[in-house]
């Protein structure tokens, strides 16, 4: 419990810690985003103003300061992609494909700025011509695409470096919990021990004195003993889950079959009690786990659902499979447990009705007993109940 705890712990942080700094990465990328495009757009203006066929400087500054070109593009097909253009400046800085590129870019988009590759370029519409200034920002893409990867690089080992601080940080955050679990595990297991012997002991005195004056008393004294043995005997098996001191031995072997045995053994009590047990099981299901395992499990909710069936109820065993795994399913009509509260029914000593549940002799560990079985073996279980009509709990395999 205390492990799983633990990971959850771990699992969270370390979410929270990935949406920071995916954040903080996306923050990064769109500051870094938007300089290049404003860097983009200031070099085109710059391009448009130097070498623009409406300057009003009639022989304007050429400054070379990067790799550019002014087209002026009088027709274009946008069926063959074909054009009739004239390179006004920079003829020499891109190659013939190069320069078709651009262009059928610049039309195909029918927008005034975009981009081919690393080369960015902007449209004027002069007269019956398109002028199209390009440039190429090679280099301010590389810078753009290195700042992010080196952005991404210290978050990702920030991250790692965290995730490890978490991990270790966690043990310690949890070993006080896992203190306190230890001594009370151990205390359960402890007085669960010591109690087997005066309980053995008052068992076998009650047989000595029986006599018939005292025959009911030392009878109502027998039963408790009884009741107080299974209570001992179902703390002692909580007490192993808890440890994980349950071992399972895993095997293949038929589920069907093994099902059937296990409701045949309750077809009688639930007769005796006036209520009556009916299965649907999917003949020859083969699985490959713990048979043991299984048919605890079944006998508690078979056991717990002839207990609290309704007089004159029905009980409904079912087995079935669902995709890859298989469901087993056992229903009683009659439930006091309203639908929100269901999954409380496996809460240690969790009763739903106090005074049936004492004079069915449960004493509300069965199904907490079920469900560390089935954590222990990574199995689902579930429960649905319907108030006043009906309880239904499945064992996912």
């Amino acid at each position: 419990m205390i492990k799983t705890a633990q990971k959850r712990f771990i699992a969270i942080t370390l979410t929270i810690l990935f949406v920071v700094f995916s954040v903080i990465f996306g923050v990064m990328w769109a500051i870094t985003g938007n300089d290049f495009a404003r860097e983009v757009q200031m070099s085109l203006d710059d391009i448009e103003r130097e070498y623009g066929a409406e300057s009003d400087d009639p022989n304007p500054p050429r400054r070379p300061f990067r790799t550019v070109m002014v087209i002026e593009v009088t027709s274009y097909s946008a069926e063959s992609k074909e054009s009739n253009y004239t390179v006004v400046y920079g003829e020499n800085n891109f190659t013939q494909e190069q320069t078709e590129q651009i262009i059928v870019a610049a039309f195909s988009r029918n927008a005034e700025t975009g981009n081919s590759g690393n080369v960015y370029f902007k449209t004027r519409r002069i007269g019956v011509k398109s002028v199209i200034y390009a440039a190429d920002m090679s280099e301010e893409a590389a810078r753009f695409n290195s700042s992010l990867i080196k952005t991404l690089l210290l978050l990702a080992v920030s991250f790692v470096a965290l995730g490890i601080i978490v991990c270790g940080l966690s043990a310690k955050v949890f070993e006080p919990i896992r203190y306190i679990l230890a001594k009370q595990k151990q205390f359960i297991s402890d007085a669960s021990h010591e109690l087997k012997t005066p309980v053995s002991i008052i068992s076998a005195n009650t047989d000595v004195i029986k006599t018939e004056e005292n025959a009911q008393y030392v009878d109502s004294i027998k039963n408790q003993v009884d009741r107080l043995n299974f209570l001992v005997s179902d703390l002692l098996t909580l007490a192993r889950l808890d440890e994980g001191n349950v071992k399972s031995i895993k095997e293949t072997f038929n589920l069907s079959d093994e099902i059937t045995q296990t409701v045949l053994t309750f077809d009688a009590v639930a007769f005796e009690k006036g209520k009556t047990l009916d299965c649907d099981i999917e003949p020859d299901i083969i699985y490959d786990g713990a048979k043991g395992d299984v048919k605890k499990i079944l006998n508690i909710l078979l056991d717990n659902a002839v207990k609290y069936a309704q007089d004159n109820g029905e009980i409904k065993v079912s087995l079935k499979k669902s995709g890859a795994k298989y469901e087993l399913s056992v229903y009683n009509d009659g439930s006091l447990i309203p639908e929100e509260d269901a999954q409380k029914i496996f809460e240690r000593f969790y009763r739903g009705d106090l005074s049936r549940s004492r004079e069915s002799g449960g004493n509300g560990l069965g199904l907490s007993i079920a469900k560390g079985i089935a954590t222990a073996n990574r199995w689902d279980i579930f429960a649905t109940s319907v108030y006043g009509k009906s309880m239904t709990i499945t064992l996912t395999l």
